[in-house]
């Protein structure tokens, strides 16, 4: 766009008048054009770029390490998950109970009970090492044999 002359004083030092001064109106505005970057605009823009894909990487990275950590859950969760199906499909799980043994001399067998419950889950005969605790010795003969 071409500026036009503002009125300039004649030699007298009176305004001249602009012939075409009604013709012209002159309004500021902005529009999106083409700009073209300075060899310094351009370095600071490389530097910004460079800066961004440091920064990627380093996001990359953790987003790694957190995807690892989250599997690892995962997979912790699912086992937990398995555990608790298994023990629903089947009702009962192995477990350490406190139980006793009952030595019966007179009939030669052992019961095993749970004390837990009072559950008897297993009788047997006696063997032949079991059997020979039930001989009473008195503490005289006893004490006789051992010295």
């Amino acid at each position: 766009m071409k500026k036009i002359k503002e009125e300039k004083p004649n030699v007298e030092g009176d305004p001249v008048e602009d012939p075409n001064k009604d013709r012209f109106f002159t309004e500021h505005l902005v529009e999106f054009l083409k700009y073209v970057f300075s060899p310094q605009e351009k370095s600071d823009l490389g530097a910004q770029l460079a800066q961004c894909f440091s920064d990627c990487t380093d996001a990359e990275a953790r987003l790694k390490s957190v995807a690892t950590q989250i599997k690892s859950e995962i997979a912790r969760i699912e086992g937990e998950m398995g555990s608790l199906s298994e023990k629903i499909r089947t009702g009962y799980e192995h477990r350490n109970v406190k139980c006793e043994k009952l030595f019966d001399y007179r009939l030669g067998s052992v019961t095993y009970t749970r004390l837990d419950s009072g559950e008897i889950y297993r009788e047997r005969a006696m063997d032949e090492q079991e059997r020979q605790q039930n001989l009473n010795l008195g503490n005289d003969l006893q004490e006789t044999l051992n010295a």
